[in-house]
C-alpha cells in the first residue's frame, strides 16, 4: 500500500472542493470575527453602565437630603419640595 503525502491529498481534490474548502475557512474566521465583536460590544455596553451610574452616583452625593428627589420614566431627575 502507498502512503500519499498532504501535498498529493491536496491536489488530488477538485476546483470545487478546494473552493469549498475556502469557504468553511472564511466562514469560521466570520463566526470568530462576530464573536469577538459581541465580546466587545458587551464590554462596552457595561462600561457605560459603569460611567452613568458613577455620574449618577456624583449627583445623587450633593442633592440636599431634606428634599425629595426622584427619576422619571425618562431618567429625569424631579425635585418636590
Amino acid at each position: 500500500m502507498v502512503k500519499k503525502s498532504a501535498k498529493d491529498a491536496t491536489s488530488d481534490l477538485t476546483k470545487e472542493e478546494k473552493l469549498l474548502a475556502a469557504l468553511l475557512n472564511a466562514n469560521e474566521e466570520l463566526i470568530e470575527v462576530f464573536r469577538i465583536y459581541e465580546e466587545l460590544e458587551k464590554m462596552a455596553v457595561t462600561e457605560m453602565e459603569e460611567r452613568e451610574v458613577a455620574k449618577r452616583s456624583i449627583v445623587e452625593t450633593k442633592l440636599d437630603r431634606t428634599v425629595r428627589h426622584f427619576y422619571d420614566p425618562s431618567d429625569e431627575l424631579l425635585t418636590l419640595l
